[in-house]
């Protein structure tokens, strides 16, 4: 990639992408998904070969089932010094050479993952990279770069313009038949996990859980803020409690909106699925009900049941009134119910610490039976016992402590 440091280092010209460094592969993919959640724009990452790309394996795992967009590159050698040119060196054939390239090493956890075979088709085949990263569903795409061909001079430029696809919007029908079955539901839920990654779509699925006094419950593996926690409507984040009592469940952007998936609703409930990604073909498993599937970006899709439900609501009816007032007192008891358990934690936490000191002092001091071996776990169980106390955090009695610290 050393041409690539050229060019960001080459003051005459004018437009350069922000450039970021990191210590390690990982790190950077967490650095690039954090961005492209951020700002919806596409993050570009480069990294070593092979080991980086493997550093990097884990990262790009978690952008790919999470839809992050992002085009990672690496380098490679596909000569190995044989013909006359660049001599990669003696170490790459025999410690940083695999069949296929690091293109296959990561191939299961990207989007798309290709190693160009010739120089002829870099530049249109990143300008394709992009357009797959960004198209439904997202995720990262890989693309390994021979040295040999970034020596050599580029013959063909990019195509003119390359137009990213436009997201999907769910089928109208599919939205009329929606729209209906809210309306006949009386218990109806909402489960989201992954519409945050809009702000627009949040906006919009509020004004709908208004409208229509719908409570909207949250996954526990959440990635976004997919509703206001301070909402009265806001039912937690716990799908399965709620389920039982609900005739109808709308999924938005649900990748396992409760576990196992067989424990859905029951009593005749329906399921509808709205998604741009609704049956997540990446997973080994999706078992869940669906009697209406959905596919669409949330955000337009949203846009337009918006538009639908304020067509069709003339007034506030009476039990649209008394399940806003059921919720809103549910959000009330569950909050104060959570600040109590919350104000408990610091207590608990530092109990359980200090017991998992003790256990190692013990287990050190068991094996080697070397009493010398374990002062710094003692000064540490004893910093908890008398230090954090001060702070407002009750720990053990006086004489516990003195008990405990003479069985160390």
């Amino acid at each position: 990639m050393a041409l690539v440091w050229e060019s960001l280092a080459n003051p005459t010209l004018k437009s350069k992408p922000i450039y970021l460094s990191s210590r390690h592969e990982e790190i950077a993919i967490g650095m690039a998904s954090g961005y492209a959640k951020a700002t919806g724009r596409l993050p570009a990452v480069m990294l070593h070969t092979t080991v980086g790309a493997l550093h990097a394996f884990m990262a790009m795992r978690g952008a790919l089932h999470e839809n992050v967009p992002m085009v990672v590159f690496a380098g490679e050698s596909i000569r190995f010094g044989e013909p006359p040119g660049p001599d990669p060196g003696g170490h790459w054939l025999g410690q940083l050479a695999d069949v296929g390239g690091p293109a296959r090493l990561v191939e299961r956890c990207a989007k798309w993952s290709l190693a160009i075979n010739t120089k002829a088709i870099i530049p249109a085949t990143i300008q394709r990279a992009c357009q797959l990263a960004m198209t439904a569903p997202r995720g990262p795409v890989f693309v390994s770069l021979p040295m040999e061909f970034l020596f050599e001079t580029m013959s063909v430029d990019t195509p003119v313009s390359a137009g990213i696809p436009r997201p999907p919007i769910a089928d109208h029908r599919g939205l009329d038949k929606l729209l209906d079955m809210l309306f006949e539901a009386e218990h109806a839920l909402i489960v989201a996990e992954e519409c945050g990654r809009s702000v627009c779509a949040v906006e919009r699925l509020v004004e709908i859980s208004d409208l229509l006094a719908i409570p909207v419950v949250e996954t526990r593996t959440a990635g976004y803020v997919n509703f206001p926690r301070n909402h009265p409507l806001h039912a937690g984040f716990a799908p399965s409690a709620i389920l039982d009592e609900s005739d109808l469940v709308l999924l938005l952007g649900a990748i396992a909106p409760w576990h196992p998936p067989s424990a859905g609703p029951k009593n005749g409930a329906r399921v509808v699925v709205l998604d741009e990604n609704p049956l997540r073909p990446e997973l080994p498993y999706w078992g869940y009900q669906v009697d209406l599937c959905l596919t669409g970006a949330l955000e337009s899709s949203l846009h337009l049941l918006l538009e639908r439900v304020k067509k069709r609501i003339g007034y506030q009816d009476a039990s649209r009134a008394q399940s806003l007032d059921h919720w809103a007192k549910r959000h009330q008891d569950q909050a104060r119910a959570w600040r109590a358990k919350a104000f408990q934690l610091p207590t608990l936490r530092v109990e359980i610490l200090r017991r998992k000191i003790m256990l190692v002092c013990r287990f050190v001091r068991g094996p080697f039976g070397v009493k010398r071996r374990i002062p710094c776990g003692i000064a540490i169980a004893t910093f908890l016992n008398h230090m954090l106390p001060k702070f407002a955090f009750k720990c053990k009695t006086e004489t516990e402590r003195r008990a405990a610290r003479a069985h160390v």
